[in-house]
């Protein structure tokens, strides 16, 4: 607890010293997701579209204007490479060829309606692959061939296993896919993909503590000795125990910890995790169970090692924003995802040693 209380202390004492810089992108759009793209932001919005963040103009450009804009206005995820640019809708994969400056969609043809709904998008630049996460089926393209491949990750009758949301790769060797119904990882090493290659992880056998009636998670931390879960919390009063939420580390061998409302969480939904130096940063929300919504309770900073909060929706983020959706620290900047913008701290300057965060890099 002592070191808790120093570590809080310690924070403030520095924040005393002056405020971060904080810089905004896209004021006013619920920002579901980006990727930077050199000194350029690609971000997918819910109602807006997709814009192009150009670093050296400092402008915002819409990808919907124009006669030859895109019309989907709603964006689950958006990816990029040096040739391409994809993003997720619900209606297929928009694709922009950078070189011809054109948009164009691409359809799947098994899954109905519902495999045209993309909800995750992860190049692996090591293999030249973009992983596809419908909500029926995987899909995986070999951006070089231009070949697409689809799998069915359905476990026996149980559909959720095959409901695709995201993927994170570790280690430049692992690929976990993560669905509805647990986890896949797949280990590189053993060549082309296939999904008898894949271990299932899911909320049995001492997994997730055994918790709930199925784990769905939305974000994944690679730690040196751990790996942290955030989970999705959806609990109705028909079904009080669906996914339960909080922030799963589990230490790689056999123990798992838990970080949820009960130990001070603000939320027990958790959409986003980063590592920030010596702590982690979780962006939470509340899920009310009766008119089934979600609703953001900011930003929760943990201390890595010990995995105590340390601050919860802390005052010192003079953020306008309630749910952050993803976010990522590049050493200097942590960018933030949020229903209200893109948003970019400086931890560097004037205070350069935050708590330790910025001065220990990633």
């Amino acid at each position: 607890m002592s070191r808790i209380i120093f570590l809080f202390l310690f924070l403030a004492s520095i924040l005393s010293a002056g405020t971060p810089e904080y810089f905004q992108i896209a004021g006013g759009a619920k920002v579901t997701g980006f990727v930077r793209d050199g000194i350029d932001i690609w971000l997918a919005t819910d109602g807006n579209g997709i814009f192009r963040y150009d670093g050296a103009t400092n402008e915002l450009v819409s990808m919907a204007d124009g006669d030859k804009g895109i019309k989907d206005r709603l964006i689950y995820c958006i990816e990029v490479n040096e040739d391409y640019v994809w993003a997720g809708t619900s209606d297929g994969l928009l694709i922009l060829d950078k070189e011809k400056g054109t948009w164009k969609k691409r359809k799947f043809a098994e899954g109905g309606e519902y495999g045209n709904w993309i909800r995750g998008l992860k190049y692996d630049r090591s293999t030249g692959l973009l992983w596809i996460g419908r909500f029926i089926n995987l899909s995986i393209l070999n951006v070089k061939r231009q070949k697409y491949e689809d799998y069915d990750l359905s476990r026996g009758s149980e559909t959720s296993t095959n409901n695709v949301k995201r993927f994170f790769i570790e280690e430049d060797r692992y690929v976990w896919i993560v669905t509805e119904g647990g986890l896949y990882k797949f280990d590189k090493a053993n060549g082309d993909f296939s999904v008898n290659q894949c271990e299932f992880i899911t909320n049995k056998d001492g997994n997730f503590r055994s918790e709930g009636m199925r784990v769905s998670v939305n974000s994944i931390l690679f730690d040196k000795e751990y790996i942290w879960f955030g989970n999705q919390d959806f609990r109705s009063a028909e079904m009080p125990d669906f996914n339960v939420g909080g922030i799963y580390r589990f230490n790689r061998m056999a123990k798992w910890e838990k970080i949820d409302s009960r130990t001070g969480l603000r939320g027990d939904g958790v959409y986003s995790l980063v590592r920030v130096g010596n702590t982690i940063w979780a962006g939470t929300y509340e899920f009310d169970r009766d008119i089934k919504k979600e609703y953001g309770r900011g930003v929760s900073i943990i201390d890595r090692n010990s995995a105590k909060l340390i601050s919860s929706n802390p005052s010192d983020l003079k953020i306008p924003a309630n749910h952050f959706y993803s976010m990522e620290f590049d050493r200097r900047y942590v960018w933030m995802a949020s229903d209200n913008g893109l948003w970019r701290i400086d931890l560097s300057n004037p205070l350069g040693t935050w708590g330790g965060i910025a001065a220990k890099g990633k």
